[in-house]
């Protein structure tokens, strides 16, 4: 058996005081699978390697922005 990639859609979320930025990646395959940490008194991480590519028009990525003090 071999493995086989499935294209995918990802997003990643940062966040910096009231400020969220997310960056959406329209075309990802995820490359490796790492450990799964769990613990009683942590959120659950899980450990992952992505490859992210350029859409039909060149995009990589698209990001949105929210920032309370400009309103948007």
């Amino acid at each position: 058996y071999v493995p086989q990639a499935t294209p995918c859609a990802i997003g990643f979320e940062t966040r910096e005081g009231a400020k969220i930025k997310r960056r959406i990646c329209r075309r990802a395959e995820v490359q490796e699978v790492g450990e799964i940490t769990e613990a009683e008194t942590a959120l659950t991480t899980y450990a992952f390697t992505v490859a992210i590519y350029p859409d039909g028009d060149g995009l990589i990525w698209t990001d949105i922005m929210t920032d309370p003090a400009s309103g948007s």
